[in-house]
């Protein structure tokens, strides 16, 4: 019996996740984006909201609601520095007196990184996390969390003098397909 017990009582707390995002999706692009040292860049965090399912806006009024809000993990070579979410669109529910203000379909949040200035050439990694609520007209699921990751590539600086193990300058090839 407690075998039995070591094992569901686990899956209780993965299923939620795990239901949620049949219904929820996200990307990021460009994949790689190129920023220079000490220099921002704009990156695009897209949620894809299956057909008859929606979730709240990150401006949501309602008391009870989950907000779609997505949070950066920045590195000390890469910095967050904002999120900029668009407006919802406000539906009347059964189940509310108020029309909420919620993303259906397609959720476009525009995200902005800098490098720190110091920043050697290389590939960095900045681990994104969205959490959001899927419900349909009549049902919520648990609230949820989808974890992406941005690449980020910063140029060697031809004054960094950077060099391999045999001490030959490296080149920066600008073909980001060697980066994916």
């Amino acid at each position: 019996m407690k075998l039995l017990l070591s094992i569901l009582i686990p899956l209780c707390f993965i299923v939620p996740d795990a239901l949620a995002q049949q219904y929820v999706s996200a990307n990021i692009s460009p994949r790689p984006v190129v920023c220079k040292a000490g220099d921002s860049a704009r990156v695009t965090i897209r949620l894809l909201i299956q057909d008859g399912w929606h979730v709240m806006s990150a401006s949501t009024s309602r008391e009870n609601a989950v907000p779609t809000l997505a949070k950066a993990h920045p590195s000390k070579e890469v910095s967050f520095v904002r999120i900029d979410y668009p407006e919802g669109v406000k539906r009347k529910f059964q189940f509310s007196t108020d029309p909420l203000e919620i993303y259906e379909h397609e959720c476009v949040m525009m995200m902005t990184i800098a490098t720190d200035p110091q920043c050697k050439g290389g590939r960095y990694a900045v681990p994104v996390e969205i959490r959001y609520q899927a419900c349909s007209t009549t049902a919520c699921v648990m609230p949820a969390s989808l974890k992406i990751e941005a690449v980020v590539i910063v140029p060697f600086s031809k004054s960094s003098g950077a060099q391999n193990s045999r001490g030959r300058k490296l080149r920066w090839f600008e073909d980001s397909r060697l980066f994916q």
